[in-house]
């Protein structure tokens, strides 16, 4: 589990040892806390590994642990900024009131020198969460629920400039990372994201998501108001 790079079935290794909360998981989950091999021919069980990583770590450390060790630069630093906020949401026993204390410096980074870079990781998160039977219990989903309004901050400006994006991993197909942004504010559904939106309704390749998102946003927030 500590050696070589992530394969098929490693993230379905890292859950037994998360379910299993044994501390001699520890030197394995602080491995893959800290690994990240770019490219990688499975990226998407690498991204997976990193996050259940740093949610396992979190059943045994004070602090996170060292995170993406041979990344830098600003999309290394989007990238661990994500995964502090991801240890203290799992960490146990700490109140709402803790983990916004401990959350607030690293969203001031993300929706301000780190903006963008912020948004790709939320992307590459939502890849793995695929995986999970329920996204509200997936690190995207956790991240997103537990700091709605600092996420559509970063997801804004993925439909506002969105050439001004940076990215840890390779990017064939941008517009991917665009549908993410629009499906994600669906999620959060607030009717501040609707302006954005529209200026995608004429796009070629966006358009119908955005109107989608459009009729999400609309018809939860009716329902609700």
């Amino acid at each position: 589990m500590r050696e070589g790079d992530a394969t098929l079935f490693t993230d379905v290794f890292l859950k037994e040892l998360i379910r299993d909360k044994h501390p001699d998981a520890l030197p394995a989950l602080q491995h893959w806390a800290s690994h990240l091999r770019v490219p990688s021919p499975f990226w998407r069980n690498a991204v997976s590994c990193h996050l259940l990583g740093i949610e396992g770590c979190a059943a045994h450390l004070p602090a996170p642990p060292p995170l993406l060790d041979g990344h830098q630069g600003t999309d290394a630093d989007a990238w661990r900024c994500y995964g502090h906020i991801l240890f203290w949401l799992k960490r146990p026993h700490l109140t709402p009131h803790e983990q916004d204390k401990r959350c607030a410096p690293l969203w001031e980074q993300l929706t301000g020198p780190l903006l963008d870079a912020a948004v790709d990781p939320v992307h590459q998160f939502q890849h793995a969460a695929m995986s999970a039977q329920d996204i509200r219990t997936s690190a995207l989903g956790r991240i997103i629920d537990a700091f709605p309004a600092q996420a559509r901050t970063v997801l804004h400006h993925g439909l506002h400039a969105p050439d001004q994006l940076t990215s840890l991993l390779p990017h064939p197909r941008p517009d991917d990372r665009t549908t993410t942004v629009m499906r994600l504010l669906a999620r959060i559904r607030d009717r501040s994201s609707l302006p954005l939106l529209a200026a995608y309704r004429d796009h070629p390749a966006l358009g119908s998501t955005a109107a989608d998102t459009i009729r999400h946003i609309n018809n939860r927030t009716t329902t609700e108001g």
